[in-house]
């Protein structure tokens, strides 16, 4: 994909140092000038160049789209204005998520879609007023100083209906069961191997009690320095919330790597917006909470396929932080994923062969 850019002020040089420019044919401004030891080009010379996409990189980006789409020869479909590109600006975060999408009309309007449902036609600079009132709403603040300082549980919902830890959890494991196969390896109990054993051949069962006597298949282990793995053994390890636990987790993607037959699968979830689970504190520690560009770093490596979900918003991570219940939650609630608020972070990580 080949860029032009269109813009070389502080609106650019703060997009665009976490961008590259490797791809970029041509950078524009209206008066010829130096911009990274390149020389720009004016509007007028842009139909000389090859390029995919032409990106407004300035604050007045809906003046300069109009100027384009007047010279006649520019297609609206390549243009693209520099709020789209990350990282966003601070004036930018309360209008762009994970489900916004922005076209420029042949008009030099932007069309700014919502969840694919809810449109706006940003003309002027004021429009972006009524996006702002779709992604943040004024009227919760008066909820949360209502609020008590005193949660609704601290059990993480499990008795009034159910842990919205346990539904993300149980979604994640359904949609990866194909991955639950042959030699499986789950910590502290057998759960979900279990609940998934069709095609379970050896079931084995990884202790992190010293004092644990080893009896067939469960055994002591420690994922901190390897202590019972065994290399190139499992077609499967399935570790739910256990990485949280985990004092010292340098070693530890390696060692679970490692112990995966190429072809393999690691199934991992972790709490990232989340109330310290007392019950593991006061035992072995509660070290760690996660985001998807976390495990991603951890796991990410040359001989594997690294695929993250996350799950979660603003309600959720009130409802999980308070210990609500996930029936206590609509469908539309549990399914609505805002990258901004990770309450859980899942992965399946394959060794490749």
């Amino acid at each position: 994909m080949k860029y032009i850019i269109w813009g070389t002020g502080p609106y650019c040089k703060e997009k665009i140092k976490y961008m590259g420019t490797d791809d970029v044919v041509a950078f524009v401004e209206r008066k010829k000038t130096v911009f990274q030891g390149r020389e720009t080009i004016l509007p007028e010379e842009i139909e000389n160049y090859q390029y995919d996409k032409i990106i407004i990189m300035s604050n007045h980006y809906l003046e300069i789209i109009s100027e384009l789409i007047a010279m006649g020869n520019i297609d609206p479909g390549k243009i693209i204005p520099g709020i789209v590109c990350r990282p966003y600006l601070p004036k930018e975060l309360e209008l762009m998520s994970n489900y916004t999408e922005i076209q420029v009309n042949p008009d030099g309007t932007l069309l700014y879609t919502y969840c694919g449902k809810e449109s706006f036609v940003i003309a002027k600079e004021e429009d972006w007023k009524q996006v702002r009132e779709v992604l943040c709403h004024e009227t919760n603040s008066d909820r949360i100083k209502s609020l008590g300082v005193r949660p609704v549980g601290k059990l993480f919902g499990q008795p009034r209906g159910g842990s919205i830890c346990r539904y993300y959890i149980d979604q994640f494991l359904t949609d990866y069961k194909s991955e639950i196969r042959g030699r499986v390896l789950e910590i502290a109990d057998r759960t979900y191997t279990s609940r998934f054993m069709k095609q379970v051949e050896e079931s084995y069962c990884l202790h992190f009690d010293r004092e644990f006597s080893s009896e067939g298949m469960d055994f002591y282990g420690d994922l901190i320095d390897g202590t019972g793995m065994q290399k190139d053994f499992y077609d499967c390890i399935i570790l739910t919330q256990v990485l949280n636990c985990i004092k010292d987790i340098r070693n530890t993607p390696q060692i679970l790597i490692d112990s995966l037959k190429p072809g393999g699968t690691l199934l991992i979830t972790v709490s990232g917006i989340s109330p310290v689970s007392r019950l593991d504190m006061d035992r072995w520690g509660y070290f760690w909470n996660f985001t998807d560009a976390g495990i991603l770093g951890m796991f990410e490596a040359e001989n594997t396929e690294c695929n993250i979900k996350i799950y979660g918003n603003y309600k959720v991570a009130c409802a999980f932080l308070g210990g609500m219940a996930y029936t206590e939650l609509s469908e539309e609630d549990l399914k609505y994923v805002d990258e901004d608020f990770q309450v859980f972070v899942m992965a399946a990580v394959r060794r490749k062969l």
